[in-house]
């Protein structure tokens, strides 16, 4: 490995915990060199000592980007239960793709639905 860094981004032996770990390329150099988060930090590697693999394989980045958000959202409803509280909470916060979710819900009455869409515009603006 130490042979295939050199002239990409050369060899520090803290890069040993990211060897043989599944990473998430974070960019592309025009030399061909390539940029990967992996194991809690993000280093330099020479083309030809990565590996491509199926996403599906991918234990970092997106999907536990996506499932660490997801189980937020969860666990953030199960603390209160009360889904017009969570709404307040959604439209406070500027987060739409939440509001809107939670207003698809047939528990939800339309006094609420008022309030919620106000205090949404209001933090709009």
């Amino acid at each position: 490995m130490k042979i295939y860094q050199r002239g990409h981004g050369e060899w520090a032996e803290a890069m040993v915990p990211a060897l043989g770990k599944v990473g998430r390329v974070i960019h592309l150099y025009a030399d061909g060199d390539v940029k990967v988060q992996v194991s809690g930090g993000s280093w330099i590697f020479n083309p030809l000592a990565v590996t491509k693999v199926d996403q599906t394989h991918s234990t970092e980045g997106g999907n536990e980007e996506r499932l660490n958000a997801m189980l937020k959202k969860l666990f953030d409803a199960q603390l209160t239960g009360d889904i017009h509280e969570e709404l307040v909470k959604a439209a406070a916060n500027g987060d739409l793709k939440r509001v809107e979710d939670l207003l698809k819900r047939p528990n939800i009455d339309v006094m609420i639905k008022t309030k919620i869409f106000s205090q949404f515009l209001q933090n709009l603006f």
